[in-house]
């Protein structure tokens, strides 16, 4: 085994500091990323969240008197897929209202 000098040693030794104050820096920097996009994504969860109660309480079936009913217990994904559902037959239900009215019109 090859002897290794004192200088040597403490060249690996100053290269391993300055590698673990780089580490600790660059996850500093990845946790401050991390915590921006966090607080993105809970601002755009309550956004969407919010939206989706909007278009839900449009809709006669999710809206039903005497009934206690809370969204925010629903997944979020789970409430979007119920929204575009709910937004998809409010389109298709008007489409046929304004077919039926623009037939009246005619007659």
């Amino acid at each position: 085994m090859p002897e290794v000098s004192y200088s040597q040693l403490l060249n690996q030794y100053h290269t391993a500091i300055s590698k673990a104050q780089n580490y600790q820096e660059e996850l500093a920097k990845k946790k401050e990323q991390w915590e921006k996009r966090e607080r993105e994504f809970n601002i755009t969860e309550k956004l969407t969240r919010e939206l989706c109660e909007d278009i839900l309480a449009k809709d006669g079936e999710e809206m039903k008197l005497g009934e206690e009913y809370s969204w925010s217990s629903i997944p979020i994904n789970k409430l979007i897929k119920k929204t575009g559902d709910v937004f998809r037959q409010y389109n298709s239900d008007r489409t046929e209202l304004e077919k039926i009215d623009e037939d009246c019109r005619r007659t």
